[in-house]
């Protein structure tokens, strides 16, 4: 799949290739229709589109090219996601994965994205796609950004924690579930998500930490 995002007075936009190993493509533009919504936002929405339609038609393997490198360092776990909409998108990205017996998500070169720059363009602009592009119209965003909530101070001056953060209900309570007693939720997908995620948490005095992007706890 290869996606974009494209953002202009008109408004945000997206733009979708969904290629089989065939070869055969499907072709979608999306119209995001809420604020705010950044170039940030847009490139997840156009992302997590894609991955969602891929997994209604039984998709297997899938992997994803777009164009920026801060989404590809964020969902590949390289780059840790510090805003909450950022958070909470890539833990949308992290649940529909798990769907996936595998899934990548890669930056390439701009110039091999055209097909999907123009796509979002069409979206942007509020054109009206060519006859055999579906057009999709989001009125609100995919996500809810969580809440950050406080926790205790570090055990030591040096040491480097990242605040963990709560959405209504506790959603650390599987992560401590597998870390502290290897249990794992009943649905397979969220259950590869879970394992897959808590390689970035640790368990200190019964609170959970997320590693810093330098692997200090």
């Amino acid at each position: 799949m290869y996606f974009d995002e494209s953002k202009n007075l008109e408004g945000a936009g997206a733009g979708i290739v969904l290629t089989s190993p065939k070869g055969d493509a499907m072709r979608y533009v999306l119209q995001l229709k809420f604020e705010p919504c950044t170039n940030n936002m847009a490139e997840y929405e156009a992302l997590l589109h894609g991955m969602r339609i891929a997994k209604e038609m039984g998709a297997t393997h899938f992997r994803c090219f777009g164009d920026s490198d801060h989404i590809a360092s964020q969902t590949s776990g390289t780059c840790d996601a510090t805003d909450p909409n950022m958070i909470a998108y890539r833990k949308a990205v992290d649940q529909v994965g798990g769907n996936f017996a595998g899934y990548a998500v890669e930056c390439i070169d701009r110039r091999k994205n055209e097909e999907a720059d123009a796509l979002s363009r069409l979206g942007s602009k509020r054109q009206p796609p060519s006859p055999g592009v579906f057009l999709d119209i989001l009125t609100r965003p995919s996500v809810q950004p969580p809440k950050e909530i406080d926790i205790a101070e570090p055990p030591a001056p040096d040491s480097v924690l990242v605040a963990v953060t709560a959405e209504s209900g506790d959603w650390t309570e599987p992560y401590m579930n597998f870390l502290e007693r290897q249990v794992l939720p009943v649905d397979e997908s969220e259950a590869r998500m879970i394992m897959r995620r808590c390689k970035s948490f640790v368990i200190i005095n019964k609170e959970l930490y997320k590693r810093g992007v330098n692997g200090i706890f």
